[in-house]
């Protein structure tokens, strides 16, 4: 297999991946390319070709991902066009929104309990699980977060 080959499925297969996150698979195809891209940005026009989409495909992708804040648009001397990259940190953007969606399913889980007209544990007991589930995840989710801005601060990459 050669090496476009390999680059092209390692680009679809962050598509999926993402996709399973919750993205769209093309903003994921997008971020597949700019990884593997040699240099690290790449022209509307070169993500056009490279993933055989068309161009109007190609903007209104790279501006949600703009909107995200997962990669940046920038200019070259001399050139008109715009490129894209990744924008340093952007994973850790994308792990911190995962986080905000966990706060905000623990709070519609409270509210839930609270709108409730019932105390028969059969019927409280989907949204005690959620609630209990939640906080958990949340917990979690906070301390693994707070643990890789430690790793990033000793690597000075804060």
């Amino acid at each position: 297999m050669s090496s476009g080959e390999e680059k092209g499925r390692y680009i679809e297969e962050v598509g999926l991946a993402l996709e399973s996150l919750g993205l769209p698979r093309m903003l994921g195809r997008i971020l597949g390319a700019l990884l593997v891209a040699d240099p690290p940005e790449m022209s509307a026009d070169q993500l056009a070709t490279t993933l055989r989409a068309s161009l109007g495909t190609i903007s209104v992708s790279t501006r949600a991902l703009e909107d995200l804040d997962l990669i940046e648009r920038l200019r070259k001397p001399g050139d008109r066009k715009a490129y894209f990259r990744l924008r340093p940190g952007s994973w850790h953007r994308l792990a911190q929104e995962r986080a905000d969606a966990f706060v905000k399913a623990l709070g519609v889980a409270e509210r839930g309990l609270r709108v409730l007209d019932s105390d028969k544990p059969e019927v409280r007991r989907s949204l005690e699980e959620m609630l209990d589930f939640m906080q958990f995840i949340e917990n979690e989710y906070s301390t693994l977060l707070a643990r890789w801005e430690r790793k990033l601060a000793e690597q000075g990459r804060s």
